[in-house]
């Protein structure tokens, strides 16, 4: 749990000097001041930190309630301001706090404190005649970002003692960020959508009334206190009532307990997507960079309707797709991936042609050397679509493509290229450690330079099975080390129509594996 230090620097001047008393007439007590003053200060993280990645500062109308733990501030209650700091990870506190006269206040007196936010935000505590009363996490109410349900929502508190001048404040609450994404006839801007979050199916945990404020975009967070809820079988319901009328209905969002400090992301899409090109989909949130080279590319996150030109980082959630097209011809030695988990899909012909995708001629000459080597954060290349028909001589099109790429587990479904040219697919997948399913490999009608496979599948320890259905005659330099470090066993199929290979081996068919004619599904 990422927590927030709170040094305090304790004044009790009015305390030896008798300080002016007060009676409370409900509680029937006669009651002292103590000027109090605390310096609060986060070191490295900030007054909200969920899972180590979003932040946020001290605001001017920040507060900190102090009181006597063992009656919820009966005995000492007070509410310190914000002096200074706003807007920094570090701010001055400072206040009266009211301690009854026939209280014994020691050292050792157990006290609690609580972050609170201005009343006409914070919709999680409210303040009455100098008490903070811990309410509900309000039902009907969502914010719109992660960053206004952290200061709408969030619960701070802290248990130490009176003498205690270093303790730790911890956040209470967790947010489930739900971003829905749908047509925009759909989704139009101004249309209001209620959205209720069931679990079960029968449980209404959450509702909200969401205003779309982007069209096709409906972000909702709801907040919860950590721990309290764990979702199972849970159902998003959005309903709208102008225009007609209509409903969506989102299953399975999740299955998991609502931990707090955390943040849980849920997307959900109802767009057919209508861009076939290459893409990225994350699997978890992060950022989609370009982490080798210089290509220069547009990408798009609203499935090719709008494009923009690629400067920094692009923050992804989980479950978001992000498309991409280019004119750039060689992409040697240039690569784009994400930090955390993600898949590839579409035709990559997209990264050649840029906005002519789909219908312009592929360029004479192009080259994907080394695209993703090393990307350990690839899972799944399954969706991948290598259309280019003729490999163009001299370039080594695909070699090293995936190398080292130790997550991958599946790599695109063919590989269909008519004109095979010189190592095109050297290295493609040396070093996959974790491929189980390979490219069903076509027969070219025309080959030019030699060492098309050589390394290809090189160090596949999990690998058992390989389709290869050209028949040509092959000698072993064209296949030198290929499946050098393979798995020790599995099954090569190969075209009914292949008649000579060479011996079994590394430059071969796999040493121990079975050798069948394919039989297309």
């Amino acid at each position: 749990m990422k927590t927030l230090k709170i040094i305090l620097a304790i004044s009790l001047l009015s305390l030896l000097q008798g300080c002016g008393k007060e009676k409370d007439a409900s509680a029937d007590k006669v009651y002292k001041t103590i000027h109090y003053s605390a310096t609060a200060t986060g070191g490295n993280v900030s007054k909200a930190t969920l899972n180590g990645s979003d932040q946020y500062v001290f605001e001017a109308d920040d507060r900190l309630f102090v009181c006597d733990a063992a009656t919820n501030g009966t005995n000492l209650y007070g509410v310190l301001t914000l002096i200074s700091g706003a807007g920094n990870r570090v701010a001055y506190f400072e206040g009266d706090l009211m301690c009854a006269e026939d209280f014994e206040l020691l050292d050792t007196t157990p006290i609690s404190v609580t972050l609170v936010g201005s009343s006409s935000n914070d919709m999680v505590h409210t303040v009455s005649g100098g008490k903070v009363t811990n309410t509900s996490y309000p039902s009907g109410q969502s914010a719109s970002s992660l960053q206004e349900a952290i200061q709408k929502f969030s619960h701070f508190t802290c248990s130490t003692t009176y003498d205690a001048t270093n303790f730790e404040l911890s956040q209470q609450s967790c947010f489930l960020v739900v971003r829905v994404t749908m047509e925009a006839e759909e989704a139009p801007l101004g249309r209001v959508i209620t959205a209720n979050l069931y679990n079960n199916t029968n449980s209404l945990l959450r509702t909200a009334t969401v205003t779309v404020s982007e069209a096709g975009s409906i972000p909702c967070v709801f907040a919860f206190r950590g721990g309290d809820v764990s979702l199972e079988d849970a159902v998003l319901h959005l309903e709208w009532t102008d225009s007609g009328g209509g409903s969506k209905e989102f299953d399975d969002i999740s299955d998991q307990d609502l931990l707090a400090n955390n943040y849980y992301t849920v997307s959900r899409t109802t767009i057919v997507n209508r861009y076939g090109g290459y893409r990225i989909i994350a699997r978890e949130a992060g950022t989609i960079t370009r982490t080798r080279g210089t290509a220069s590319f547009e990408y798009s996150t609203d499935f090719g309707e709008t494009w923009q030109s690629y400067s920094s980082g692009i923050p992804v959630s989980a479950g978001d797709e992000v498309c991409f097209r280019s004119t750039v011809t060689a992409w040697n030695n240039s690569s784009i991936c994400s930090d955390h988990k993600f898949d590839i899909a579409g035709d990559i012909a997209s990264l050649l042609l840029g906005s002519s995708y789909p219908d312009g001629s592929l360029p004479s000459s192009y080259s994907f050397i080394n695209f993703l080597t090393n990307c350990d954060k690839l899972i799944d290349a399954s969706q991948l679509v290598l259309s280019m028909k003729s490999l163009p001589n001299g370039v080594q099109v695909y070699k090293s493509f995936f190398e080292n790429c130790v997550n991958l587990v599946a790599g695109p479904a063919e590989l269909s290229a008519t004109t095979l040219s010189n190592k095109c697919y050297r290295n493609m997948f040396n070093g996959c450690t974790s491929l189980t399913s390979a490219p069903v490999i076509r027969k070219p009608t025309s080959r030019s330079g030699e060492g098309w496979y050589q390394q290809m599948f090189m160090g596949c320890s999990s690998l058992q099975e390989i389709v290869f259905l050209d028949d040509y005659t092959y000698s072993a330099t064209s296949f030198d080390n290929w499946v050098n470090g393979i798995n020790a066993s599995g099954t090569f199929y190969k075209s009914s129509t292949m008649t000579s290979f060479p011996a079994a081996g590394n430059s071969s068919t796999p040493s121990g594996w079975t050798v069948e004619n394919y039989v297309s599904p």
